[in-house]
């Protein structure tokens, strides 16, 4: 069955190459070529032989992109949904994905902001601004990027400092009445000090979502931040460069909707008195020091995060305490790395890096969930509370090295390797507060863990890549991933419910091509794949004595197929037309009944697909750019994102969601003198459909649909 279903995208992928070799009218316009860093150094991403995506600033802007998990809505096979309101992003590519909600987890897409990886989802609800691009790599990136990186990396850069004056500033003007403020201000401070400062702030009057009993509102957002960075160079050698950065969030979270009480509109939900405001403030500092010498160039990177956040979650969808959610968290975390890498040189046969890296993270939760309906009534609060108090600290180092041989012209032969270790413990304990769990008395201990593991992986990568010519690159690899073992962080009422899971480990097999033509008028770039998971780490719901839970237990095997496509064309000065799709097949190769004894509320069959792995998914958009008088210019631009089925977690017969469509608008009329006027629109066509979907303890079906459609108008001014 593998090989048929690989045989079948081989065939797919050669069609789609013979139609981009037969002749086609004249062009007048190229595309530009895109320089990125994807393997710690400046390439064409054309010559990169990986699939990969990159979005520019500019990309970033025109499409409202305020937070990571906006960036699905432009990389086809790229998944992101908010499994606990607006609060817990989950990234998935090629079915490789984090089903957890919990803050000690760690997504196996690494999230990178200027190299420092987010060991956190709290570092990942940050509003994104001022950066100059985002790098989004598919398929294990274990011996570059390291530990839970297995599914793949997302590189977000900022904006650095330079050497003339200038920047920008906006102020875009929404529906529920959201303004949201932007800029930067950069330039020369003395002939070898440059400085840059850039701020957002996101304040929306009224919120999406409105409680008829209370006639509260919910889903407001109140966000932003601020970055300050200084760039020195005092030689020609040597240059560093310093930033820190702040985000704060106060907005009022969105709710789930339960199946008992939703009537298909999604601006009327029931919370009742609970409380989900979130009170959530990150600061961090980055130092980067390069000195170049003759032959190589050394890199050294630090970093630190810290993260404290406070909030509510009605997740139950209900005016009662079903299943409301507090939150009391903090993650902090510290990252050194060194690079060694040779400078490029004509004529050399190989091109090296190696590096070391340590770090060093901690998650503090102090969380509690309400369940007093289902055990008291539902005019009752605070009988039955789940409350925890867990420390959970991780170390890691690995090592690293890569090479690029060049034994003749045009063929590369890449090899690299790392070897990770990571130490991680976890000293928690959950209690019945009040008791009406358990029946016992008021601070029952329902779950207590004490416990230390160590992990140890070695990572690899080999390809090869060949250029038939300039324009047209093939290449095949073979690559790893691993991603780190993992403790459950949510309050349990079994001891069972928590415990270890092992690491799990990923092989991809790749192929693909990248090709440009007529001019660069024409781009055609796809890749086709095939991963065996190992000890896939997953959430499942559990039949315990007292009632649903979740627990985290590891798939024994599971495997992914599939392939993207992407085509970019410029017919003619400026209109351009580009869309890509992803297809993913992925399943499970065994029957799975139980974890740690305790049994799934649904066994998992074998050959089920994995959570957040949608078969198909698609992007296209049309932009067009005229020049109406000497200095006007007028663009507009459609596009459309679709997202396929999925489901949220195993075991679960209530996790299925989707399809997730976006259409979307914008038109710009912008002047030489740098002053712009855009209007814009997102989910124009008002789609409602859902975009997570679980089980309540009720056994009801509970969901978050799409939030409605939103439109604005935004002015800036460039100089």
């Amino acid at each position: 069955m593998k090989r048929i279903r690989i045989i079948k995208l081989l065939a797919a992928l050669s069609a789609c190459t013979v139609w981009y070799l037969a002749p086609t009218s004249a062009f007048a316009e190229g595309i530009e070529t895109v320089v990125v860093t994807a393997t710690r150094t400046a390439q064409d991403i054309q010559n990169v032989p990986l699939s990969m995506v990159q979005l520019s600033g500019a990309d970033l802007d025109n499409n409202q992109v305020r937070q990571a998990i906006d960036l699905q809505n432009l990389v086809s096979g790229l998944t992101i949904v908010n499994t606990a309101s607006d609060m817990t992003p989950v990234f998935s590519m090629r079915g490789i994905s984090l089903d957890d909600i919990n803050p000690n987890n760690s997504s196996p897409i690494g999230v990178y902001h200027d190299d420092i990886y987010a060991s956190s989802p709290l570092f990942l609800t940050q509003p994104m601004y001022d950066l100059s691009r985002v790098e989004v790599l598919k398929g294990p990136q274990g011996t570059l990027y390291g530990r839970n990186s297995s599914g793949g990396a997302i590189n977000l850069i900022s904006t650095a400092p330079g050497s003339e004056l200038g920047g920008y500033a906006s102020v875009d003007y929404g529906r529920w009445d959201t303004v949201t403020l932007e800029g930067a201000v950069g330039g020369p401070i003395s002939q070898d000090l440059n400085f840059r400062i850039a701020g957002t702030a996101i304040y929306q009057g009224e919120g999406y979502q409105t409680d008829p009993d209370t006639h509260k509102t919910f889903g407001t957002t109140r966000r932003g931040g601020a970055r300050a960075q200084l760039a020195f160079a005092p030689t020609d050698q040597i240059s560093i460069l310093l930033q820190a950065h702040y985000a704060y969030d106060r907005s009022t979270a969105g709710s789930a909707y339960s199946s008992d009480t939703y009537l298909g509109d999604p601006s009327i939900v029931h919370v009742g008195d609970f409380s989900t405001k979130v009170h959530d403030d990150l600061v961090g500092v980055l130092a980067r020091a390069v000195v170049t010498l003759d032959d190589v160039t050394l890199t050294s990177i630090t970093g630190f995060d810290n993260d404290w956040r406070i909030g509510g979650d009605n997740y139950d969808g209900q005016p009662f305490a079903e299943l409301n959610l507090f939150h009391h968290d903090n993650a902090l975390q510290f990252s050194q790395e060194l690079r060694l890498a040779s400078n490029p040189a004509d004529g050399a046969m190989l091109d090296w890096l190696v590096g070391a890296i340590y770090g060093y993270d901690r998650v503090q939760g102090k969380d509690s969930q309400d369940e007093s309906a289902v055990f008291c009534g539902i005019d009752i609060v605070g009988c039955a509370v789940l409350a925890e108090n867990y420390v959970q600290k991780t170390d890691s180092y690995g090592f690293y090295v890569n090479g690029v041989f060049h034994p003749f012209k045009d063929f590369n032969i890449t090899l690299g390797g790392r070897y990770s270790h990571d130490t991680r413990s976890f000293n928690g304990i959950t209690v019945d507060v009040a008791g009406g769990i358990t029946g016992g008395p008021p601070g029952t201990i329902t779950a207590q863990l004490n416990e230390s593991r160590s992990s140890a992986n070695f990572s690899y990568r080999a390809g090869v890549d060949y250029h038939f010519m300039p324009e047209f690159m093939v290449y095949a690899s073979v690559a790893t991933g691993y991603k780190t073992g993992v403790f459950f962080g949510t309050p349990v009422p079994v001891q069972d419910g928590w415990g270890f899971t092992r690491p799990e480990e990923v092989m991809t097999e790749e192929g693909g091509f990248k090709a440009r033509a007529f001019d660069d008028r024409v781009q055609f770039n796809g890749a086709i794949y095939h991963s065996d998971y190992k000890n896939r780490q997953t959430i499942v719901a559990l039949l315990s004595p007292l009632g649903i839970t979740a627990a985290i237990g590891n798939l024994p095997k599971a495997e992914s197929t599939g392939g993207e496509l992407e085509l970019v064309v410029r017919p003619f000065e400026g209109f351009q037309i580009a869309g890509s799709t992803a297809y993913t097949d992925s399943r499970v190769d065994q029957v799975i009944t139980n974890v740690r004894g305790i049994p799934l509320l649904v066994p998992i069959p074998q050959g089920s697909a994995l959570p957040q792995a949608p078969r198909w998914s698609f992007n296209i958009s049309a932009q067009y750019e005229h020049r109406l008088v000497d200095d006007i210019v007028w663009t507009s631009e459609i596009g459309y994102n679709w997202v396929g089925k999925s489901i949220s977690a195993f075991g679960d017969p209530n996790a299925g969601y989707g399809p997730v469509p976006n259409l979307s608008l914008r038109t710009t009329i912008a002047w030489d003198s740098g002053w712009s006027v855009t209007g814009w629109a997102q989910n124009l066509a008002d789609d409602r459909n859902h975009t997570y979907g679980f089980t309540d303890l009720f056994f009801d079906s509970e969901f978050y649909v799409q939030k409605p459609r939103s439109f604005g108008v935004t002015l800036r001014r460039a100089f």
